[in-house]
């Protein structure tokens, strides 16, 4: 079980008449970083969020979570975390630091280089042989270690948001807006 966002733009076509277009497939993978970006959610990593969650916007097309499109269908929004952005949100936002934590074997920890992500770590272990221990302690099997991350590992996806949204806004649209929840 995990947390996945649905996400919707909200556009004005050449008619000034709302459209609606579906986020890219890879938008709506799995990211908890991004999420914690975008809203705050699943965010593990102190990542200061682009704005804490606002509620979905007054809107006649949408009706509780769903959004009702013009052709007659409907997208579910998530059951909670629900926000918007508009591009000028997205566009001056500032790629975050995320600050982590985890725990990684001692094997581990003398093969990696101290500064990025270690290749394999996990959020607690526990057990008979098992002792974590700060570093410099004696006799640990597993340490606690700390790295920041600078882009947080959302560059591409923030990239592929924000080219996304711009390419609606070159059509006629100033600020066009992004939708989208969280479920759980």
């Amino acid at each position: 079980m995990g947390c996945d966002i649905h996400m919707m733009l909200r556009w004005a076509d050449w008619r000034d008449e709302h459209q609606f277009v579906e986020a890219p497939p890879r938008l709506e993978e799995r990211h908890y970083r991004f999420f914690a970006f975008l809203a705050g959610v699943r965010n593990g990593y102190q990542i200061d969020p682009i704005l804490d969650p606002r509620g979905l916007p007054e809107w006649p097309e949408i009706s509780g979570d769903t959004l009702q499109l013009s052709g007659g269908g409907e997208k579910w929004l998530g059951d909670h975390s629900h926000s918007w952005l508009s591009l000028d949100e997205i566009a001056g936002a500032e790629l975050p630091v995320a600050h982590c934590s985890g725990v990684i074997s001692a094997q581990e920890y003398w093969r990696w280089d101290k500064v990025s992500e270690p290749d394999n770590y996990c959020g607690g272990i526990w057990g008979k042989d098992i002792k974590v221990g700060k570093i410099g302690e004696d006799d640990c099997t597993h340490y606690m270690v700390h790295w920041s991350m600078e882009d947080c590992g959302i560059l591409e996806k923030w990239l592929m948001l924000r080219y996304w949204v711009m390419s609606y806004a070159s059509w006629r649209d100033e600020n066009p807006i992004v939708v989208f929840g969280f479920d759980s």
